[in-house]
């Protein structure tokens, strides 16, 4: 865990367009994958193992740049100085001289790089605000899954069991079980048990798959939760919506 200055101005709508695509199911139910990265092997090595640029870093990178790029594409450089001015003070990117209406139009790649670099800059603070979401991150899980369960375990071996489904990790760095653990704020995320032995000295930490390996699940840090023994016994292989209240502030 560390101190980092986060501007949050424009994560927030970084957010609702995750959102919006993560729970975009109605007409096409494979639409909450379209964001997870591409190439095969890229995907299955980000799945498998926790990385601190998670998939849903990723995803949030995407996601904001496949509408970035359509207006870069679509758009007139007057809606390119208006909607990408805001980004790059957000980033705190350096606006460059030429970044004017009857100029930028000839720095069209240069202004594609800067405007990448800027999403790239506001994507932790997305992260953070989507991070704490345990519904978001239970349906991107789900996305995720669909995602593994369509390719060939003899193909990736070295990722996938003989059934299809990523291998199981043995332990998880202290770096991501600690973050876990301040995320749920020491308590089970199934019937909200204080586990952080500062009232009660019972009980021991779990760090459970919210979805299931046995389901396509993967070992992203975002695919983790904090349980209390008892529950995550209980769970098994289920998937299924954890209480997931929140604690208020007063």
């Amino acid at each position: 865990m560390g101190l980092e200055r986060l501007d949050f101005r424009l994560a927030y709508e970084f957010c609702a367009g995750v959102q919006d695509a993560i729970f975009t199911t109605e007409d096409d139910p494979d639409a909450p994958g379209w964001f997870l990265p591409y190439e095969a092997g890229s995907f299955l090595e980000k799945a498998s193992k926790p990385h601190r640029c998670t998939l849903l870093h990723e995803y949030i990178y995407n996601c904001v740049t496949n509408g970035t790029e359509y207006t870069l594409d679509k758009g007139a450089p007057d809606t390119w100085t208006a909607d990408f001015g805001p980004l790059l003070v957000a980033a705190g990117e350096p606006v460059p001289l030429w970044f004017r209406e009857d100029e930028v139009g000839d720095h069209k790649e240069e202004l594609e790089e800067l405007v990448n670099t800027a999403v790239r800059r506001i994507v932790p603070a997305a992260f953070h605000l989507l991070f704490s979401d345990m519904r978001l991150l239970q349906a991107f899980q789900r996305a995720v899954a669909l995602r593994v369960q369509t390719f060939d375990p003899r193909d990736h071996p070295e990722y996938l069991s003989a059934r299809g489904t990523l291998r199981r990790r043995a332990g998880w760095p202290t770096w991501v079980s600690t973050a876990v653990f301040h995320r749920d704020k020491g308590r089970c995320q199934a019937c909200q048990a204080d586990l952080s032995g500062v009232l009660l000295m019972e009980g021991r930490v779990h760090i459970d798959h919210i979805m299931p390996l046995a389901k396509g699940g993967s070992n992203d840090p975002t695919n983790l939760q904090v349980l209390c023994g008892g529950c995550n016994l209980e769970k098994g292989q289920k998937d299924e919506d954890g209480s997931w209240q929140t604690q208020t502030y007063w």
